[in-house]
């Protein structure tokens, strides 16, 4: 449907390739993974009380200045949220990139899971696992850790 109305508008002379390619995955993923991520996000900005936005431009700040220095800042958490989730999510993500990106653009879980049920060649399983598994760690040990410091 694309392709016919660029094709019919004439901005392009042949169909483009949308589908089995590595964009179209990264399409796919997030347009599965969005929700994941504003969720966290609206949950967290719908508890920023307004008032220090106005108390920040109350005192001279531009309304861009008050949303990178007082707004951005403590919507923070949800940003750190939504980024576990949607991460932790995606490890083991199946269908999406099979279906989508074709056989070249497999995720790690996928190619596990073949190596499993076709060949069961132990080594490369093992390898592939310890890699994700390390991936996963060091992801989850840099965005887990609750970096911010509570002043009472």
């Amino acid at each position: 449907m694309i392709n016919s109305a660029l094709m019919n508008w004439g901005l392009i002379s042949s169909p483009l390739p949308l589908i089995y390619n590595r964009a179209a995955v990264y399409v796919g993923m997030v347009h599965i993974m969005l929700p994941m991520m504003i969720l966290p996000l609206v949950s967290v900005m719908l508890g920023i009380n307004t008032s220090l936005i106005a108390a920040a431009k109350s005192m001279g700040a531009k309304p861009t200045t008050a949303f990178w220095r007082v707004y951005f800042p403590l919507s923070m958490p949800g940003v750190r949220s939504g980024t576990l989730l949607v991460f932790v999510i995606c490890l083991g993500f199946y269908i999406t990139p099979a279906a989508l990106g074709g056989l070249g653009d497999a995720m790690l879980s996928t190619f596990i899971a073949s190596q499993v049920s076709t060949g069961f060649n132990m080594g490369s399983v093992s390898a592939s696992s310890f890699v994700l598994l390390a991936i996963a760690v060091v992801m989850l040990s840099v965005f887990g850790l609750n970096l911010s410091v509570t002043v009472r």
